[in-house]
């Protein structure tokens, strides 16, 4: 039972993390965080409206709302600035780790410190002490993709860097995200 408590606890103090800018998963392919399933805020980014400038050379257009225009003396357009928003996300705090699809992958010292210092926040410390004892929980419950006896790591490489990572389903983290996300917006 205080293992499962353990697991449990450690999954909600990395998803408190996420949805309080302290700590997020880097997009191993960041052109999916702007897939409508996608929820990029539940892994640590925060949503934001940007507006570039964009110059067009040489338009014959008139000018209208969003758009300045410069025109020649004979009354042509000869160059156009149009303001464009768009959303973007940006990531929050510490990478603890890497997302891709329905995997992810912890970064087994950095998800442990960020839920240790959490934690420690709370004034409530958390029983795991090592990645190695971290590994092996995840492992025991169950939530670990790979694990041939007392390796509980799994070998990727992300970006060109071979990493030694734990690698689980997005399913084990969504729910305790998508709870924490609900008790920030409530402000609980």
């Amino acid at each position: 039972q205080q293992e499962e408590d353990t697991v449990d606890r450690f999954i909600d103090l990395i998803s408190s993390e996420f949805v309080s800018g302290r700590a997020h998963l880097e997009y191993i392919h960041p052109e999916n965080m702007y897939d409508g399933d996608e929820h990029p805020e539940r892994w640590g980014y925060r949503k934001k409206t940007v507006t570039s400038l964009v110059k067009i050379q040489g338009a014959i257009q008139s000018a209208s709302k969003g758009q300045a225009a410069k025109e020649s003396p004979a009354g042509e357009s000869l160059e156009t600035e149009e303001t464009t928003p768009r959303i973007v996300y940006e990531p929050q705090g510490i990478r603890i780790g890497w997302r891709d699809g329905g995997s992810i992958y912890l970064d087994p010292n950095n998800s442990l410190a960020a839920a240790q210092a959490h934690a420690d926040r709370l004034k409530q410390p958390l029983l795991i002490s090592s990645p190695t004892a971290l590994g092996k929980r995840l492992a025991e419950r169950g939530l670990l993709h790979i694990s041939q006896g007392d390796r509980n790591r799994t070998k990727i490489t992300i970006h060109g860097e071979r990493r030694s990572v734990f690698h689980i389903s997005e399913w084990s983290i969504d729910e305790h995200a998508t709870l924490a996300a609900s008790a920030t917006e409530q402000g609980l």
